[in-house]
């Protein structure tokens, strides 16, 4: 659903989070290199991606948390 379609439904009736939310989207294991996760956050229109471990959705990553620890890990080189 567009964000307008959104907008124009919401004014006809009450909306259930499940008319809107998205559930096609990738998701990234515990295991796999930051690189992975950066390249899926400049090719997909999600904003984060959820993280699994043995099928199990554990935690979400995205751009904030890539900064945050390239910030961190090149003041610790100094």
């Amino acid at each position: 659903m567009y964000h307008q379609d959104i907008i124009e439904n919401s004014k006809k009736r009450s909306l259930l989070v499940q008319e809107v939310m998205t559930t096609n989207f990738k998701t990234l294991e515990t295991k796999e290199q930051l690189s992975v996760a950066y390249r899926l956050l400049q090719e997909e229109v999600h904003p984060f991606f959820p993280v699994t471990e043995k099928n199990e959705w554990i935690g979400a990553i995205d751009f904030d948390d890539l900064h945050e620890f390239l910030l961190m890990e090149d003041r610790l080189k100094y």
